[in-house]
């Protein structure tokens, strides 16, 4: 259980965070970050998007579950592909915002609190996934 998790928040958060942090960075370096500079970045909903991918395709790699687990795969990968289409929806949301050009900034950082909610909702469905693949193995 242990290499798995190891991988997962490895391979999985870690990279998934990248963009995060260096937008962060950058952001810092350059004396321009604002929660208003936060709140049109997409990093958060990218974070997101991707921890759903990879547990996703975790999932996917179970190519028929004991039947005492089909049930749980099956919620897991609900929630999980449910997750990914709201992470879709804000982004489109928050292109929408940048083209439009005029949209309130009350707009935008409830779109931003709503996708970190999204994106910690997400961590937390990714890893009780990878803690039960890890449990019942492949």
């Amino acid at each position: 259980m242990g290499k798995r998790l190891i991988r997962w928040l490895t391979y999985s958060v870690v990279f998934a965070l990248l963009p995060l942090v260096s937008s962060v960075l950058l952001r810092y370096f350059s004396n321009q970050l604002t929660i208003d500079s936060m709140t049109r970045s997409p990093e958060v909903l990218f974070f997101s998007l991707m921890l759903n991918a990879t547990a996703l395709g975790d999932l996917a790699d179970i190519a028929r579950p004991k039947k005492q687990h089909e049930l749980t795969v099956s919620l897991f990968r609900s929630a999980l592909l449910i997750g990914a289409v709201f992470s879709g929806i804000l982004y489109g949301s928050l292109l929408f915002g940048t083209v439009v050009g005029n949209v309130k900034a009350e707009f935008l950082q409830r779109l931003f609190t709503v996708s970190v909610v999204i994106a910690l909702a997400s961590f937390v469905m990714a890893l009780v996934s990878e803690v039960f693949l890890s449990r019942v193995g492949k």
